[in-house]
């Protein structure tokens, strides 16, 4: 049956509340015969998934249209028993006017291939195109080589093994995956990005990669990545002798669609000791964050990406203290955290960004800190249209000896020293706003006191700044600093005094600092 056909031969009936019926209650015989008139390459798809007859009673508004009919292995009292997953699918535009617009066969064919790649014939045709797909994919990349840090061009043997279409769609994939700009998927559809292609290209014949094919290059870029792990993994342990290496580095994040992440590196010094090398296994979607959860992603992870078990690699394991526990997890001894993120948590701490509890009930609240934080974040936030920071700018080239600089808004809150960021630029210009806040009486207010305090959250924050900003550099070796940073951050806290900028004479250059007395 082609898919002009469908709408002639519908299911009778199926439905139920969710996208997936009773595997007992669509039966075969329903669906009729379902010969193709014409052979083309769908009618396997439209062999196991055939077109609904009518809307669907009660299926939450989804507007089902076509149903899988694959047969699954019989119930324990020998009643039959079929897929009957739910499909919404679309057409195609007419190719003629007043034409019969065809289905779209995607999504059909994807659950074949996913849901039944021995079951169903389409399924397994789509699994070995796919397996085709890659293996081509994957020898164009490796025959189309990478070009080393000096830029120079494609290995000469490319030239010669591969055609020029093969070396155009490589290139355009390796554009994607390698280029510093951040590039949607779409622009390959884009026509302003075909016609460039197309004038330095040959014109028509111009190779272009699509969205589908791309897919398939990725996966190869990424095969390639994991044979250079093992690569880098093998020459690193024969250096070692067999010892362990490695320091395995991991951190957990929450995105703004709440769903969490867990980042997973290895740190190691480069074979000859050329540089340091962070090198990312994994960015792995986390349902569970216990230690627990994370000592085993740990595990499979190592096995799955280098070949070898995670204490063959790694000897040592830095965390943030909140996941300190994983290391304890995975037999590590040591439990070693990350000086970067203690050190800036000091100074959050001291603002009331980070408030200790015990049994939920918080014993260090600081509420107006918090306050004052978001004040000086919504003045920030109020310059963040052009119309108004070019106002804001205007007042302070009245005022003379202003500097004209933007206010650095803390959006990422994890980023380290952000708030100080914000509040040391806003100290900065402190003339200026206060003008502006004359002239043209916007929505925010900092009074006197405000800015007194302000100044001396930023000498807390300054003090932690530093040390935050030396534990993340990664260039050098920093092990030996621990002990150095920490002792800096803690002496600066504890000193009889702190470092403020003095408000009145804040001008074009780095404000001047007064030492003064700490009141507790």
């Amino acid at each position: 049956m082609s898919d002009q056909d469908q709408d002639n031969n519908p299911l009778l009936d199926a439905a139920n509340d969710d996208d997936k019926t009773d595997h007992n209650r669509i039966a075969q015989e329903y669906l009729g015969e379902n010969t193709p008139t014409k052979r083309s390459s769908t009618s396997g798809v439209w062999k196991d998934v055939k077109r609904l007859k009518m809307q669907l009673p009660n299926n939450n508004n989804k507007n089902f249209t076509h149903v899988c009919t694959v047969a699954l292995p019989p119930a324990e009292d020998g009643t039959p028993r079929f897929c009957n997953q739910m499909m919404r699918l679309h057409k195609n535009k007419p190719k003629t006017v007043g034409g019969t617009p065809s289905w779209l066969s995607t999504k059909a064919g994807d659950h074949l291939r996913i849901c039944h790649p021995v079951d169903s014939e389409a399924g397994a045709e789509g699994v070995r195109r796919g397996a085709e797909k890659s293996k081509v994919a994957l020898q164009t990349a490796m025959a189309y080589g990478m070009p080393n840090i000096e830029g120079n061009d494609i290995d000469s043997m490319a030239k010669f093994s591969l055609s020029k279409r093969e070396r155009s769609l490589s290139a355009q994939a390796q554009w994607y995956v390698y280029s510093s700009m951040h590039i949607s998927k779409s622009e390959f559809d884009s026509i302003w990005f075909k016609n460039m292609l197309k004038e330095v290209g040959d014109g028509e014949k111009t190779a272009l990669l699509t969205q589908g094919n791309l897919k398939e290059f990725l996966k190869a870029e990424w095969a390639l990545f994991l044979m250079f792990v093992k690569l880098i993994i093998n020459i690193k342990r024969k250096e070692a002798e067999g010892n362990a290496f490695a320091q395995a580095l991991h951190d957990g994040g929450t995105l703004t669609n709440k769903k969490k992440f867990q980042a997973l590196a290895l740190q190691f010094i480069a074979p000859k000791w050329q540089r340091n090398i962070v090198l990312t296994l994994a960015l792995t979607k986390s349902l569970h964050n216990k230690d627990t959860d994370v000592a085993e992603m740990w595990e499979q992870t190592m096995l799955q990406r280098t070949g070898f078990e995670f204490h063959k690699i790694v000897s040592r394991m830095r965390s943030d203290r909140a996941a300190k526990g994983v290391a304890g997890q995975l037999d590590m001894g040591e439990e070693e955290v990350c000086e970067m993120h203690d050190t800036d948590k000091l100074g959050r701490s001291a603002l009331g960004g980070l408030v200790r509890s015990r049994a939920k009930t918080p014993i260090n609240p600081f509420p107006e800190g918090v306050a004052l934080v978001a004040k000086a974040h919504k003045l920030g936030a109020y310059f963040g249209y052009s119309t108004r920071a070019g106002d804001l700018s205007a007042v302070g080239k009245g005022l003379g000896n202003c500097p004209d600089i933007t206010i650095k808004t803390d959006y990422n809150t994890t980023r380290i020293a952000a708030v100080w960021g914000l509040l040391h630029s806003e100290i900065r210009l402190n003339r200026a706003l206060k003008a502006y806040e004359v002239k043209y009486s916007p929505s925010w207010e900092f009074t006197s006191s405000d800015w007194t305090t302000v100044a001396e959250f930023e000498a807390i924050l300054n003090c932690t700044k530093i040390t935050s900003t030396l534990a993340q550099i990664e260039k050098y070796y920093m092990a030996a600093y621990t002990i150095l940073i920490k002792g800096m951050a803690m002496s600066k806290l504890k000193a009889p005094t702190l470092a403020v900028v003095e408000m009145s004479k804040v001008t074009h250059g780095e404000p001047q600092r007064s030492a003064r007395q700490r009141d507790d």
